[in-house]
């Protein structure tokens, strides 16, 4: 099984289970429809309503999660355990505004995405994480501090990965 069909697979079973634990038909998506809404519609083959009765669904994914100042909130994010970087493997164009100047600053989003995953998924020390990156290590331990109330109130994020925000990862 590919990485992508066995994400696919999880979310899928994760936003069946709270469709039906909330006696929701459907979706409703917070934000602008994107690659990564489409993705999620593909992977869950639940469609996005208007209103009543659905429930909402954010598609941040991880590094949205952990550094933008103010993700929208939903009941859902069944990309929050997937880095902007899985996405892209999956071929899904990816908007990260809100995280474009450390983006930028780390040469890519790859490269971001993969200090933080050494740093939260790894557990590796901050100097260790940002070895290759010194010059963006104190403005990411500075976001990451400035956003943690808004991961405190996420809503459910399906676990896909080594350390899930709202699970087992509280940064």
């Amino acid at each position: 099984m590919t990485a992508e069909a066995r994400a696919a697979f999880v979310v899928r079973g994760v936003v069946r289970q709270a469709l039906a634990d909330a006696g929701a038909d459907a979706l409703t998506l917070r934000g602008p429809p994107s690659a990564a809404s489409t993705l999620i519609e593909r992977w869950c083959g639940v469609p996005f309503a208007d209103a009543g009765g659905a429930l909402t669904v954010s598609s941040a994914c991880k590094t949205e999660l952990l550094l933008a100042p103010d993700p929208l909130s939903a009941d859902l994010y069944p990309l929050g355990d997937l880095y902007a970087r899985d996405l892209l493997a999956f071929g899904v164009g990816i908007d990260v505004a809100e995280v474009q100047d450390l983006a930028e600053a780390a040469g890519g989003i790859e490269q971001l995405d993969g200090a933080l995953h050494k740093l939260l998924d790894e557990r590796r020390a901050v100097d260790a994480a940002f070895a290759d990156l010194p010059h963006i290590r104190d403005a990411v331990m500075t976001r990451l501090q400035k956003t943690r109330l808004g991961r405190a109130r996420l809503g459910i994020v399906p676990k896909l990965g080594a350390r899930t925000i709202g699970i087992d990862l509280h940064i």
